[in-house]
């Protein structure tokens, strides 16, 4: 898989229509090797794309004999240790406001609250034919 600089690849690898990141499909336990490639070596193979320079990433292979499976994991528990009380949106609009005011200062625009309306309630009138 070839991923140019501004990540865009010309050989998805057999993937169609995917859009991957090809850096992070990489496992860091499957690297066996990084290169830099850098002035006329880069430019030679990959022409103006490669005048910044050139990471190559050599994944490792198997190898013949014996089979082998590795299995790597990872589990991670994450907890709040401290939950901090805050305002919700309108309170906080209203502290802000009030401030404001207080402090002589202009009423921020993004702090106006519209008055709520209340939807009117549709009247059911029944009229008798007869």
């Amino acid at each position: 898989m070839l991923i140019t600089s501004d990540n865009g690849q010309t050989n998805a690898g057999g993937v169609a229509g995917g859009n991957l990141n090809g850096i992070s499909s990489i496992s860091p336990s499957d690297i066996e090797r990084i290169e830099i490639l850098k002035d006329a070596s880069a430019t030679a193979m990959y022409g103006s794309r490669g005048a910044n320079g050139v990471v190559l990433i050599t994944t490792k292979r198997g190898k013949a004999g014996k089979s082998s499976i590795t299995f790597d994991s990872y589990f991670g528990v994450q907890e709040v240790t401290k939950k901090l009380d805050v305002l919700d949106g309108q309170t906080f609009a209203n502290y802000m406001n009030e401030f404001s005011l207080e402090s002589g200062l202009p009423v921020d625009a993004r702090y106006i609250i519209p008055p709520l309306r209340t939807p009117s309630k549709p009247t059911i009138s029944r009229t008798t034919q007869g």
